[in-house]
C-alpha cells in the first residue's frame, strides 16, 4: 500500500555507507502501535571527532526529531481511524562525500489519512570544513537561478503527456524557493522538485542534473566548488 512507495524510494534503509571521504552510518528507529507507525534511518557521520562533523550529525538528528515530534502531535489531534493507522517514515541517500563535505538528501513520508501520503524530499549540503550547511546562494553568483531556472524547465517539459507548461514554469521560475532542495557531486547540480511541484502526484518527485559546466560562470570563485 502507502509503504510500497517507501520501499521504492528508499534504498538505502538498512546500510551504512563506505564513500570516499568519511564513512556514513545508519542511526534507526521504529515504534509502532495500533495507531501508528513511526520508522526512522537517518545518516551519521562515523567517528565524530571533529566540531563540524558533530555539527552535521546534530543537525541531522535535530531535523528528524523535529519532524517525528509534528508527526506525533498531528496524529494525536487527528481522530484515529483503526482501517488506517498513520505512518511517518524517513529515509535518506548520500549523493557525494569528501573529505570535507557531505551531500544528503532525506525523505520524509507522512500519512495521517486520506487518498495517499505526502512525500518531501531534504536536503543538506554540509561544508566540513567551515561547519555549515550550504545553500545555492553559498556556491554561486550572479544570475546563476535564471540559468538553473531555464535549463530545469527545458528539460522537465520532456516529460511529455505530464508536463503542463504553465505548471512547470511556475514551480522552475527562478525564486530561491523553488529551489532549497539541492544535492551536489563533484560534477554536476541535482535539482529535487516536490511532488506537485512542476508535475502531478503520478509523475513522482523528478530530479534535474544540471552539468557544473552550464554554471561556471557563475561559482564563487572563494567557494566550495573551487576547492
Amino acid at each position: 500500500m502507502k509503504r510500497v512507495l517507501l520501499i521504492l524510494t528508499f534504498l538505502f534503509a538498512y546500510l551504512n555507507v563506505a564513500l570516499p571521504g568519511i564513512d556514513i552510518d545508519t542511526v534507526k528507529f521504529k515504534k509502532e502501535t495500533k495507531e501508528y507507525t513511526v520508522e526512522l534511518y537517518y545518516p551519521k557521520i562515523r567517528n565524530a571527532g571533529t566540531e563540524s562533523a558533530r555539527g552535521f550529525n546534530k543537525l541531522i538528528q535535530n531535523f528528524v526529531e523535529d519532524k517525528k515530534t509534528e508527526f506525533l502531535k498531528d496524529a494525536k489531534a487527528i481522530d484515529y481511524d483503526p482501517s488506517l493507522p498513520y505512518e511517518f517514515f524517513v529515509n535518506y541517500d548520500v549523493k557525494y562525500t569528501s573529505n570535507d563535505f557531505v551531500s544528503v538528501i532525506l525523505y520524509t513520508y507522512y500519512f495521517t489519512g486520506g487518498a495517499h501520503g505526502s512525500t518531501i524530499a531534504y536536503t543538506f549540503n554540509y561544508d566540513l570544513k567551515n561547519n555549515k550547511n550550504l545553500k545555492l546562494s553559498d556556491l554561486f553568483e550572479g544570475k546563476y537561478l535564471n540559468v538553473i531556472s531555464e535549463y530545469c524547465i527545458k528539460e522537465i517539459l520532456k516529460e511529455g503527456d505530464y508536463a503542463d507548461e504553465s505548471w512547470v514554469k511556475e514551480g522552475a521560475a527562478p525564486k530561491p524557493e523553488n529551489y532549497e532542495a539541492f544535492t551536489l557531486s563533484n560534477k554536476e547540480l541535482i535539482i529535487h522538485f516536490q511532488q506537485y511541484q512542476v508535475l502531478p502526484y503520478a509523475a513522482g518527485m523528478p530530479e534535474v542534473v544540471v552539468p557544473k559546466s552550464v554554471l561556471n560562470d557563475y561559482i564563487k570563485k572563494d567557494g566550495i566548488l573551487n576547492r
